[in-house]
């Protein structure tokens, strides 16, 4: 490691003269490596920083000094590119399984790996969990768990510990921190979800409302209210939409494009037991009697047919 402070070779004596240009030589040759920077500086100087570990280049103008590499242990390996203020490469920690591309995208990486980041601050938070995916402004931002996917604004943001969480959409489960095993798809889907687990949620507003685990919700704003209500099933067009703290509720909504007579939208079902009234509609039938079989292990299916 050599430096010298002007790269300018005196007048002198002999011996003198010689050291300076060995001592100019010597810098050049060790790239002008140093714990701080080189005292005279010139476009397109190479100094290699060995308090931090990076080979830096001095810019055309002189004026400041750019990255362009890292020396650990003596390998180099090429850090992060930076485009329009955008990273783009493997984010902190230099994880080859890891893939960025965003502003402070996985920035406190340390050991974390098979990591993807795509947006601005997505993975921001993260150092060890590994095999999460984020893409979308401020996605998983406050993660540090495994096995997470949040794609959209703000999706999965709240998320601390919680693992194997799926979020697709604008701000869908983005105030879970601690809840394990969620699915949530739809903007706004399983918002208001904390720490409760093994929730579905599909569609717009979607349980949005919800604090507990067990529920299930496919359908626009289907559950949407439900506060503390567990164990509901709700299926279609605001199915369940207004229930706040009932549970074991299963809703099957079926919207239709032509009228069906009153007289026909009155079932009760029991166990194994079915009465319906009169219905011409032998497919609407087949379907009743297909969703009957599937939840046949619930205890009462309220059947609304909207028309």
């Amino acid at each position: 490691m050599a430096q010298h402070p002007d790269f300018d070779i005196a007048n002198g004596t002999g011996a003198a003269v010689r050291q300076d240009i060995n001592d100019v030589l010597q810098a050049i040759v060790t790239q002008n490596s140093g714990t701080s920077e080189p005292a005279s500086t010139f476009g397109y100087m190479i100094w290699v920083d060995t308090t931090n570990n990076i080979i830096k280049l001095r810019n055309g103008a002189n004026n400041a000094w750019l990255d362009v590499g890292t020396t650990t242990g003596g390998a180099l390996s090429v850090i992060d590119a930076v485009i329009n203020s955008i990273t783009v490469g493997r984010g902190a920690g230099d994880v080859a399984t890891n893939t960025v591309v965003g502003n402070n995208a996985l920035d406190a990486n340390t050991t974390g790996a098979s990591n993807t980041a795509i947006g601005d601050e997505a993975l921001t938070t993260n150092t060890t969990g590994n095999s999460c995916v984020a893409v979308g402004s401020s996605a998983l931002q406050n993660s540090n768990a495994n096995n997470n996917t949040a794609v959209g604004h703000q999706a999965g943001e709240q998320i601390s510990s919680g693992t194997s969480n799926i979020a697709v959409g604008t701000v869908a489960l983005d105030s879970c921190t601690t809840g394990s095993n969620n699915v949530a798809i739809g903007q706004a889907a399983l918002d208001d979800i904390t720490t409760g687990g093994a929730c579905t949620a599909v569609g717009y507003q979607a349980l949005k409302s919800t604090t507990t685990g067990n529920q299930t919700a496919f359908g626009y704003q289907a559950l949407r209210l439900n506060t503390s209500g567990s164990n509901n099933v709700a299926v279609g067009l605001q199915a369940l939409n207004l229930n706040t703290t009932g549970s074991q509720n299963t809703s099957v909504a079926i919207n239709r494009l032509t009228p069906i007579p009153l007289e026909a939208t009155t079932l009760r079902l029991a166990m194994t037991h079915l009465e319906l009234t009169p219905l011409a509609d032998k497919t609407l039938l087949s379907a009743l009697k297909l969703l009957i079989q599937i939840r046949r292990q619930t205890t009462t299916l309220l059947l609304v047919i909207r028309h």
